[in-house]
């Protein structure tokens, strides 16, 4: 008879321990066993390397990196090595020895198929001359700490010496960006051995809700080193953490990859706390309310209307209830009084229809129409991107709108709110952007900036000046003509300055700037240089605030939202130049297209438009200003 032996208590589970480490050093692939033990989870590490295959010729080094990730606290030292090297190969991690961290730590491996010099002959410790043969191989890496090992296989392709072989790289290496931004790597395709075909590139391991996108996504090789750049973009719920995205370049039969390391922080508010499809954002006299502007879109889920939030001590936005109005539907831009309960809003209709809006804000932020509800606006604007803007200037005495038939429209702001016309001026083809200033000692002025426009006289961009009566009526001034096309436009709370942006070309490199102007004493305007605000932008997000631009309320600083992504962000020196903080930019959402700040100074408040995506989703970056006028993400 055959004698059983039973397991019971201690020697049962010292039996499973048993199992369970025989268990952990099996398998291929990337090994993310982690055991869990009775009573609790027990300290372990994963181990994965990327990319799981790489070609070379013979001779070439390939590179793989590995990453271990601590579990339940482990942060023992891991051991690694490699086995499964083609004949006459050599192999080097650095550092061959890793402390594990709950994000991962990596170590990067070089594997030489001979022919030349391998990596440990730096400390002159190996030679190998000898080439590896042609053959496709697999390569086990082992990570060892204690009793605990982790192993993982990726391939590695050794093709005959003088192939035609193209190599993969992508940098930086890692790169952080705040939930709702987007962030650039810049990818380099190698040809050797005469290699020219073309190479089609993509990316996975994206986290949630993020894209990714090549420009150009086909690249031909080059033997100093075509490139690529791969913007990836996220969204407000894009969850916080640090992927491994792997790049691959494809070209027939060929692969290569690359893998590179993205992080994603807090800092926008998500789509539902926000809007679907925004253009603006405008905060009450008191800073204790915000509203969004919405489009309505049935075709991509957007309901339109504006959206209505209670502002946090903290700079948050939170959603009132009810969580706006349904009218108007078109909303496009903005403007709070300064001083009074009230909030104006231009929309647009299918029919080219243009009309300001009238609303009360409530004791607790809630929207109201007043008696009369809006006022038509005459103009032909092309689309809902060409929408006039509202603003107010600062006393709350008067409003004004340009149109696109040239002309800029001035309102008298009664008691309750209402507006009245008081007439309107000519200013210029195409007017794109307006500001207005204080009143000063000199008197109040108005600035329109205009897009380029094609003239019997040529292409025709200026700032125009223009002078504010008591009455509200504006006197046209001076033109005074640009080379570029006027996008934004802002007055110094001092009245003393003028700031507008467009693209800049010198020596043939283009690129966004302020442009930076003094108020002469009688309202016209004198260059006075221009700063860089970052890459020209191209094209998405919004068209004529592509570069919105606008100043603290104390009058020292100037920030300018780019379209390109990020918040570029100024000192205002006492001539009115401009001097650029350190650093130079913080990182925004998506095409951004209007950027405030808090009637206090304490916030700034970013909208970011992400289209090309179903439904648009439209987030609120949402920044600290900080005492020397930097902006921290919230």
């Amino acid at each position: 008879m055959r004698r059983r032996t039973l397991y019971h208590g201690p020697a049962l589970a010292a039996l499973l321990l048993a199992l369970l480490a025989l268990l952990s050093g099996c398998g291929g692939g990337n090994d993310t066993y982690n055991p869990t033990l009775a009573g609790g989870s027990a300290a372990s590490f994963t181990l994965r390397v990327a990319p799981p295959s790489a070609t070379v010729t013979q001779g070439q080094a390939a590179t793989y990196t590995a990453t271990i990730t601590g579990v339940n606290g482990f942060t023992a030292p891991v051991s690694l090595s490699v086995s499964g090297l083609p004949e006459n190969a050599t192999a080097q991690f650095v550092p061959p020895v890793v402390t594990p961290t709950a994000n991962g730590a990596t170590s990067t491996l070089t594997v030489a198929t001979g022919g030349a010099d391998a990596p440990g002959d730096l400390q002159g410790t190996i030679r190998s001359r000898a080439i590896s043969s042609p053959g496709t191989y697999t390569l086990t890496i082992t990570a060892t700490s204690g009793g605990v090992t982790r192993r993982a296989t990726v391939q590695l392709i050794v093709a005959a010496a003088g192939t035609p072989m193209f190599a993969l790289a992508a940098a930086p290496a890692s790169q952080s960006v705040a939930a709702g931004g987007a962030t650039t790597y810049v990818v380099t395709v190698t040809g050797s051995n005469g290699f020219s075909s073309p190479v089609d590139l993509s990316v996975t391991g994206l986290p949630s809700g993020a894209t990714g996108a090549f420009s150009p996504v086909q690249v031909m090789p080059t033997a100093t080193g075509a490139t690529s750049t791969l913007t990836v973009a996220t969204t407000g719920s894009t969850p916080a953490g640090t992927s491994t995205l792997t790049i691959t370049g494809a070209s027939g039969n060929l692969t290569q990859q690359a893998t590179v390391s993205l992080t994603v922080t807090g800092g926008s508010d998500p789509g539902p706390a926000a809007a679907r499809w925004s253009f603006d954002i405008a905060l009450d006299a008191t800073g204790r309310f915000a509203y969004l502007s919405d489009l309505e879109a049935p075709q991509i889920g957007t309901v339109g209307g504006i959206r209505q939030f209670g502002v946090g001590a903290d700079g948050a936005l939170i959603p009132l209830s009810p969580p706006g109005v349904s009218e108007p539907k078109y909303a496009r831009s903005l403007a709070a009084h300064p001083t009074l309960p009230f909030l104006y809003a231009v929309s647009y209709s299918p029919d080219s229809v243009y009309t300001l809006h009238q609303f009360r804000i409530g004791e607790f932020g809630a929207l109201t129409p007043l008696a009369t509800a809006s006022v038509p606006i005459p103009g032909n604007f092309p689309s809902a991107i060409s929408t006039p803007e509202i603003i107010i200037e600062p006393t709350g005495k008067f409003a004004f709108t340009e149109t696109h038939q040239g002309t800029v429209r001035a309102f008298l702001v009664g008691a309750d709110g209402a507006l009245t016309p008081v007439g309107e001026e000519f200013s210029s083809p195409n007017p794109n952007a307006i500001a207005v200033g204080p009143a000063t000692a000199n008197g109040r002025f108005l600035y329109v900036g205009t897009l380029a426009t094609t003239t019997l006289s040529g292409t025709y961009t200026a700032v125009s000046a223009f002078r504010v009566a008591e009455d509200g009526k504006l006197t046209r001034l001076a033109d005074l003509r640009t080379d570029y096309s006027v996008v934004g436009v802002a007055v110094d709370p001092t009245g003393r300055f003028v700031y507008a942006t467009g693209n800049r070309s010198q020596g043939g490199v283009s690129d966004a700037a302020v442009y930076q102007y003094a108020i002469n004493a009688d309202g016209t305007l004198a260059a006075n240089g221009s700063v860089s605000a970052g890459p020209a932008p191209t094209s998405g997000g919004g068209g004529r605030r592509h570069l919105a631009v606008t100043a603290h309320p104390n009058g020292r600083f100037l920030y300018v939202a780019s379209i390109q992504g990020g918040v570029y962000q100024y000192g205002i020196n006492g001539d009115g130049t401009l001097t650029p903080l350190s650093p130079a930019s913080v990182p925004t959402g998506q095409f951004p297209n209007a950027v405030r700040i808090s009637p206090n100074g304490q916030f700034a408040f970013v909208v970011n438009n992400i289209e090309g995506v179903n439904p648009i989703e439209s987030t609120v970056s949402r920044y600290r200003v900080n005492g020397d006028g930097t902006l921290t993400p919230l």
